[in-house]
């Protein structure tokens, strides 16, 4: 049999660069009459599971280059663990004012919705948790008025390094952003920085203190479980930056401890509209 071959505009140019793909303006116009089909799936709700369904059965039908891509990446995130994809059916004229209230989600089904989610079932199965604005799966990172300085998806100052959900057992496998309105200066970005560069560079005896249930880290704010979130021990599984506080150990002696350096190769990802991220 014959196998097709992704397009090599659609992968990476070189080992080390992230995966990316600038979608043509006719696989745009795809992609638009795709999602816009989603968005008016009954029951047109992002959360129920007949309209999931329908996202996962629809996703066949995205642009074959961008399908390719996002299975690249699926099989092999790469250095930077970062998928970049551009052009991506976002109309900001058209779009609601943003939202500036606590706990902002999305519960029916819109254009830009159906393009995240269509992403999302590319790469696997589309899940939130309970316990974070309300398990929504399709929800909005905005700046809210008097939480400027948290550090969560509501505050407006810089996000402190970290993996997604690195306290709870079933974190995520990747995360995925969609931008849909930048801010007026267009200089927002999205910070990232892989691990497995950095891991290169430390010696044997560090990377098993790394992976010793010596770690706790807690739920970010963003999680509202009605009690006071206790620190959680991170196991080999969990561990996937040395940033969490030392707990009931001492540390390692200096010739063990992580380099001076270790996030030289964090990058920022432009946040434009019609740009979106995946990130592992």
């Amino acid at each position: 049999m014959s196998i097709a071959t992704p397009d090599p505009g659609a992968v990476r140019s070189d080992a080390d660069a992230p995966l990316s793909l600038a979608l043509t303006d006719p696989e745009r116009r795809e992609f638009d009459a795709v999602a816009r089909q989603l968005a008016t799936t009954t029951p047109e709700l992002i959360d129920d599971a007949k309209w999931v369904a329908a996202a996962r059965e629809l996703s066949a039908h995205l642009p074959p280059r961008l399908r390719q891509v996002v299975r690249a990446y699926r099989h092999d995130p790469g250095e930077d663990g970062t998928l970049v994809l551009r052009n991506l059916p976002v109309d900001p004229e058209v779009l609601p004012a943003t939202p500036t209230v606590p706990e902002s989600v999305e519960r029916e089904a819109t254009v830009p919705a159906a393009v995240a989610v269509l992403i999302a079932a590319e790469l696997g199965e589309i899940a939130a948790h309970r316990n974070e604005k309300s398990g929504a799966l399709v929800q909005n990172v905005v700046p809210v008025p008097g939480r400027e300085a948290s550090q969560s998806n509501a505050g407006s100052t810089p996000l402190e390094l970290h993996v997604e959900n690195a306290f709870h057992q079933h974190r995520p496998d990747f995360v995925g952003l969609l931008c849909l309105r930048g801010d007026p200066d267009n200089a927002a970005g999205t910070l990232v920085s892989s691990f497995r560069r950095p891991l290169r560079l430390l010696a044997p005896a560090t990377r098993e203190v790394l992976h010793q249930e010596r770690f706790t880290t807690v739920p970010p704010p963003s999680f509202r479980s009605g009690t006071r979130p206790s620190p959680t021990r991170c196991s080999r599984e969990t561990l996937k930056t040395p940033t969490s506080r030392w707990t009931s150990k001492p540390p390692p002696p200096p010739s063990t401890r992580r380099p001076r350096r270790p996030w030289s190769n964090r990058r920022t990802r432009g946040s434009r509209p019609g740009n979106g991220s995946v990130l592992d």
